[in-house]
């Protein structure tokens, strides 16, 4: 079972802390390209329910990188969980752990609720590290389906020893 929504730790960078949390970069388009907005989250845990993500932003085909620093609470190894209903992509320390386009036959859709989950492999984390953490998270029209307003996106992590 999935432990905490991320995370911790997190600065927008490495010279300029923001306090605990992650910085959103909202892109209008599926391409994280052109204009964006940026949004500073404490957790990554969101669900649009057909809402815009941000007021200058669509809310059926838009692009978004969170950036961030985790550090873990104990040497273990981790697992990250995302619940999505678009594509995604997670990077730890430039690393890609989880890399996952989802299609009309993995869409996870049963009935009226979604369910689709990645888990990625296990990634060491040493206590007391600061790691550079980074998710995509795309969604084009084509990602809508049969339920158009149930946008979102739920990153959790799990560890051999915490529960």
């Amino acid at each position: 079972m999935p432990g905490a929504v991320l995370l911790r730790y997190a600065l927008t960078s490495e010279e300029e802390s923001q306090g605990d949390g992650f910085t959103g970069e909202y892109f209008d388009n599926e391409f994280f390209m052109g204009k964006s907005e940026l949004l500073h989250h404490t957790e990554l845990e969101f669900n649009w329910q057909g809402e815009k993500p941000h007021e200058d932003i669509n809310d059926s085909d838009f692009s978004v990188i969170y950036v961030g620093l985790i550090m873990a609470p104990i040497n273990d190894n981790y697992y990250f969980h995302i619940h999505a209903d678009a594509a995604v992509q997670l990077k730890i320390n430039d690393e890609i752990v989880i890399d996952h386009f989802f299609s009309d036959d993995d869409k996870g859709y049963k009935g009226a609720e979604w369910s689709q989950e990645v888990k990625s492999d296990y990634v060491t984390l040493n206590s007391g590290m600061l790691y550079q953490f980074e998710v995509r998270y795309w969604r084009t029209p084509a990602h809508e389906f049969k339920v158009i307003d149930k946008s979102f996106l739920i990153i959790e992590w799990s560890s051999d020893k915490l529960p």
